[in-house]
């Protein structure tokens, strides 16, 4: 739950990073474009809106050192 105007800060392993697929309990190796899904003004987000009913705004999204993607989005009206 987000406060009003609220951001939430996602760090996860990207899919090529060891740490992905040497922790038992990862389910799913997900890289950086896999957040476009979920903005409705990407790409990916357009062709794929019927993915998901909350929809985000993409603030910042990269991958930072070898292993780790950070996304920082927030909630769209």
């Amino acid at each position: 739950m987000l406060r009003p105007h609220g951001e939430l800060f996602i760090r996860t392993p990207h899919h090529s990073g060891d740490s992905s697929w040497i922790d038992p309990t990862h389910r799913w190796h997900l890289n950086e474009q896999s957040f476009h899904y979920l903005d409705p003004e990407t790409d990916w987000g357009s062709l794929y809106s019927h993915y998901t009913e909350r929809k985000w705004r993409i603030l910042s999204l990269g991958v930072r050192g070898p292993q780790n993607i950070h996304a920082l989005l927030t909630p769209r009206k």
